[in-house]
């Protein structure tokens, strides 16, 4: 979910009590009890926020699986900018609930920027007020929270900033990729480097323009990224997620000779990265996109294409792989078609892409549930398809599938199995 911060009630009515002092405490210790909504609640950290404040925290705090937790804190000299964050340890989904003693709402957010983790950015004047941590599932959970002055370190930082890219200049310090040229080192075979997942600067020279791929394949749970720059520093081209979570990126038709600067990382601090280079052409990039089912082999005529003839034939029987399987139908007049495939049992996730020409005019899985298997329903005009079948999970061995083609004349009154 993006993130998300509802102010619910504007600040001035949010008072519950006009000084610190008004806040009613119970008991003893470090942590002080205070009432909120009528109940008896801890006192967060220290439980003040001031202009010389340290950040108030509750470390693996337990949230029941039902009511949650609350913490209370007080706001002292004048209003200030606040940042409220709650985190979850070893899983969990928390959503924070800022409320005054009274129960009435303040704000509330669920999944910030940063993961599940969750925020709330906001101006409160001075007073008490109760922090309710809730976990979005019915499980408990452990839960770091942190209420601080918007000027103080965050609990929660983006995940993503180690993974970072940095910039590569001319004087920026950079491994070599290769002891050559990309030329030499890529002629009748690819380039593979296997690298850790922070982030790296490898620089190469192109002696001659050449049509190139550099592709950073995913490796036991990393998440590659890429960025290219030109000697003097530019970003020519940067690629996260072509083809599942590998990074790609292909100069058709060509990279021109000169000096650069490949910039590789992963999201995730897991795993490893295969960096390969190769040299590609354009009948190669056409085959992989009609294998990814990305455009029809509308003009590849040694590209298999199975022709089926519905008014002979309504179900089909093939295998399927790491290639979509493609076939070809004409309709003679208007008509609700019913595509459904047949794979799961035997260990395929499919996915069915329509096309009419170029356009594709239908996509889908299983992703909204209403079946274990891939299911299209279109009203479709006259005319010649081209529908695409491909796994999902993209394995090497071919598994059977099938797949059937029902017509209606008219809208039936359920499409439901």
């Amino acid at each position: 979910m993006p993130r998300l911060s509802v102010l619910l009630a504007a600040t001035s009515t949010c008072v519950a009590l006009a000084s610190p002092s008004l806040a009613q405490s119970e008991g003893t210790g470090t942590t002080p009890v205070v009432l909120c909504a009528g109940g008896a609640v801890p006192q967060l950290g220290e439980g003040i926020i001031s202009n010389g404040s340290e950040p108030l925290r509750a470390p693996a705090a337990q949230v029941p699986s039902t009511e949650g937790i609350a913490f209370a804190f007080t706001i002292a000299d004048g209003a200030q900018d606040v940042r409220l964050e709650a985190s979850a340890e070893g899983g969990g989904d928390p959503k924070l609930v800022l409320e005054t003693p009274g129960g009435s709402a303040v704000a509330e957010n669920d999944d910030g920027p940063f993961g599940l983790s969750s925020l709330i950015e906001t101006r409160l004047e001075p007073g008490s007020y109760c922090l309710r941590v809730l976990p979005v599932s019915s499980d408990s959970m452990v839960a770091n929270v942190q209420v601080a002055r918007a000027d103080q370190p965050a609990l929660v930082s983006d995940p993503q900033a180690d993974s970072a890219i940095p910039a590569c200049g001319p004087d920026t310090d950079a491994l070599p990729l290769v002891e050559t040229s990309v030329n030499a080192e890529t002629a009748g075979k690819t380039l593979t480097r296997r690298l850790d997942p922070s982030p790296g600067l490898f620089r190469f020279e192109i002696t001659e323009d050449v049509p190139l791929r550099i592709d950073a394949r995913e490796v036991n749970g990393s998440d590659p990224i890429l960025k290219l720059f030109a000697a003097d520093g530019t970003v020519l081209s940067e690629n996260d997620d072509t083809v599942g979570r590998s990074a790609r990126m292909d100069f058709l038709p060509s990279l021109p000779a000169g000096q650069y600067c490949l910039g590789v990382s992963s999201l995730q601090p897991t795993g490893m990265i295969d960096l390969i280079l190769e040299q590609v052409s354009p009948e190669q990039l056409a085959r992989e996109a009609f294998d990814l089912a990305m455009i029809p082999p509308l003009s590849a005529p040694d590209h298999p294409v199975q022709e089926i003839d519905l008014t002979k034939q309504r179900e089909v029987i093939f295998t399927s792989g790491s290639a979509a399987t493609w076939l070809r139908f004409t309709l003679d007049e208007e008509r609700l078609v019913d595509i459904r495939t047949f794979g799961s049992l035997t260990g395929l996730d499919l996915q069915l892409s329509l096309f009419q020409g170029m356009e594709r005019i239908a996509l889908v899985d299983d992703s909204e549930g209403i079946a274990p298997d891939a299911r299209l329903v279109e009203v479709l005009l006259p005319g010649t398809y081209w529908l695409a079948v491909n796994d999902l999970r993209g394995g090497a061995m071919q598994r059977p599938a099938g797949l059937m083609i029902r017509l209606f004349s008219e809208v039936p009154l359920s499409t439901t199995p």
